[in-house]
């Protein structure tokens, strides 16, 4: 496997691991960021480029879609690209998201299940497999 995607896969497995947990064990501290966040609207402008020219750079240095950890490293450069520029672009959209997120308990018990196995996965294979 490419050393790029295990590089990638060290950095966002525990930061995805670790929010997931967060998720869980301070679910409140998790959604008053959410909650405040949005009254920030500089903070949200500081983000947004940040993770516009972070995603930038992942994507430029991998983009690859051969096996399942490199389609999820890849997915999550997008992933970033595009809710970085929706919080440039438009963020009422992300405002109304987060508010939809942070009123159901299913949702981000969804959310938290599915960081927990994609950041433990990442960890899993960057740091005991390889």
């Amino acid at each position: 496997m490419e050393s790029t995607t295990m590089f990638l896969a060290s950095l966002w497995g525990p930061a995805i691991l670790a929010v997931g947990a967060g998720f869980f064990v301070s679910r409140e501290h998790y959604l008053r960021i959410y909650r405040d966040i949005q009254r920030e609207p500089f903070a949200l402008l500081v983000f947004g480029m940040a993770g516009i020219a972070a995603a930038i750079v992942h994507i430029n240095t991998h983009n690859v879609w051969g096996n399942l950890p490199e389609m999820i490293i890849s997915f999550l450069g997008w992933a970033l690209l595009l809710k970085s520029l929706t919080l440039m672009i438009m963020p009422n959209i992300t405002d109304k998201l987060a508010g939809r997120i942070a009123t159901n308990s299913t949702l981000i018990t969804i959310v938290g299940i599915t960081m927990l196995l994609v950041g433990g996965y990442l960890s899993w294979l960057s740091y005991f497999v390889n």
